[in-house]
């Protein structure tokens, strides 16, 4: 019979055309059913997936031929074969379906079948096929395989079962040591099997670490610090740099498609959409609380600067010595409304006093529980008012009358004053050592990362799972 190279030449242009990556009447090509599938760089088990009886495959074909059959490859393996080579083969089902791979299942096919696996190749009612049949002294050897010490072990085993022939008993030292190499074989066999595999899943895995590190699928990682000789993307905690990342991963989907990466290139899109949807949340939630934080300020200064020029015009004095009165401590001097509201005594109010008076209507205004509500909420908060202070304040507005009680009126917008001043100085001082803290979004981490003695395994900086403490 023909060796498996010899026969290969001759039935994979007649099945295949040669093309390892064949489908039936080549609907992977461009244009047909299964345009783009790539056969060579799909696993064993994906292979099965895809030749399933009830998928798209199988039912294409059943279309065009009248029934179910999936066959594959330069040598047009069908589901159910490859399947059966699987298991004899001691294969993982991980392996990739590449040329040489095909090969050897095919002679393996051709080994336990013979030629007429292969429709083209039927030797049946076919005289110029016989010849591919017929076992031939120049073109085979049932000890192929076999190396010269085995060769001879089976020798002296053969010898052995001849002496015990002679004495009338039935050896059995050559079928023995036959089944002892077929065992070595198998178990050479397998453990070639698990090295590729090894070498297959360090592959991937160097192909999943460039593409989670911002590479792709076909460049090495060297030293931990450069992908393919180009310096990764900074990636900095805010929503522009993110949307960057997500856009990157995107341009990226084909190699990780192409590279059977699909789970790791959904979770790593997943976990970049959430950071970015957490942190566009939490920047927009900053930006609100420093917007309000601002106009609480404002309405703040506004009424401290109406409450001084009506101190100023009703005590008499300059606009910046208002704070030095109030902090003499000494009680207002009610002789000095007198004179300032009738200085001639039946001449009519003076100019002073009507902007006392105009000022203290434009802080009654002001200073409603409606716009100064909150701002009185933060002085107690910040420790510069009391509960007492609170409602107080909070109903000045019923009570400043400069008409029938200037004096009183003054002493109340004092008290307002000095408390309104402190607490504006406490909320400048709060946002100044807000301001001045480090940024509380440190540089997004990379995996392998340690950050306060724990190490970044990937995924969301927010998850504890990301991390692991050393």
């Amino acid at each position: 019979m023909a060796t498996w190279g010899e026969f290969k030449n001759i039935m994979q242009p007649r099945e295949s055309g040669g093309d390892y990556n064949a489908l039936f009447s080549y609907a992977n090509r461009p244009n047909g059913q299964f345009a783009g599938t790539n056969l060579t760089n799909m696993s064993i088990d994906q292979l099965l997936d895809f030749s399933n009886p009830s998928g798209p495959y199988a039912q294409f074909v059943k279309g065009k031929v009248g029934r179910v059959a999936t066959p594959m490859g330069a040598n047009q393996i069908v589901g159910a074969t490859l399947r059966d080579a699987k298991s004899a083969l001691g294969l993982s089902g991980q392996e990739k379906f590449t040329p040489e791979m095909q090969d050897s299942i095919g002679e393996w096919i051709y080994k336990t079948q013979g030629p007429n696996a292969w429709a083209s190749m039927t030797t049946k009612g076919r005289p110029d096929m016989e010849p591919l049949a017929q076992p031939t002294a120049a073109t085979y050897d049932p000890m192929d395989n076999l190396s010269k010490s085995q060769r001879m072990m089976l020798a002296f085993g053969a010898l052995r079962d001849a002496g015990s022939a002679l004495t009338g008993q039935q050896g059995n030292a050559f079928s023995t040591t036959m089944t002892g190499i077929n065992q070595q074989q198998d178990m050479v066999r397998k453990m070639q099997a698990e090295q590729a595999q090894l070498a297959q899943d360090a592959t991937n895995k160097a192909r999943i670490d460039a593409l989670l590190m911002g590479g792709s699928p076909t460049q090495s990682i060297g030293g931990g610090q450069q992908i393919g000789g180009v310096a990764p993307i900074p990636q900095v905690p805010d929503v522009a740099s993110l949307d960057a990342q997500i856009n990157q991963l995107r341009s990226q989907g084909g190699a990780y498609m192409a590279s059977g990466l699909t789970a790791e290139y959904s979770a790593k899109l997943e976990d970049l959409m959430n950071q970015r949807n957490e942190l566009k949340t939490t920047t927009e939630a900053s930006a609100l609380k420093s917007e309000e934080f601002a106009a609480k300020k404002q309405k703040t200064s506004s009424a401290i600067k109406v409450a001084q020029k009506a101190l100023s015009a009703a005590l008499g004095v300059k606009p910046e010595d208002v704070d030095k009165v109030i902090a003499s401590g000494d009680p207002l001097d009610s002789s000095s409304f007198w004179f300032s509201r009738l200085p001639l005594g039946s001449m009519g109010e003076s100019q002073e006093f009507k902007d006392y008076a105009n000022y203290t209507k434009q802080l009654s205004t002001i200073m409603t529980f409606e716009n100064l509500g909150e701002i009185i909420k933060s002085g107690v908060k910040l420790g510069t008012m009391t509960d007492a202070d609170f409602e107080l304040i909070g109903g000045l507005s019923g009570i400043l009358d400069p008409q029938s009680d200037p004096e009183g009126t003054a002493t109340r917008i004092a008290d307002a004053y000095t408390k309104l001043t402190n607490t504006l100085k406490a909320m400048e001082a709060e946002d100044a050592g807000t301001s001045s803290k480090p940024n509380a979004t440190r540089p997004m981490p990379k995996i392998g990362d340690i950050v306060d003695g724990h190490r970044f395994k990937g995924g969301s900086v927010t998850s504890q799972s990301s991390w692991e403490k050393i």
